[in-house]
C-alpha cells in the first residue's frame, strides 16, 4: 500500500492534509482528508 501526503496551506494560517492511500489489489482509491487544528501562537 502507497501513500501519499500532501499538505495544503489555507488563508487562515490552517493546513489541509490529504492522505491518498493506494491499494495495488484493488486498483482503487480511498482518499481522505483531515484539517490540523489551528496552530498555537
Amino acid at each position: 500500500m502507497q501513500i501519499h501526503k500532501e499538505k495544503i496551506k489555507k488563508e487562515d494560517g490552517r493546513y489541509l492534509i490529504y492522505y491518498t492511500f493506494t491499494e495495488e489489489e484493488r486498483g482503487g482509491k480511498d482518499v481522505r482528508a483531515e484539517m490540523e487544528p489551528h496552530p498555537k501562537t
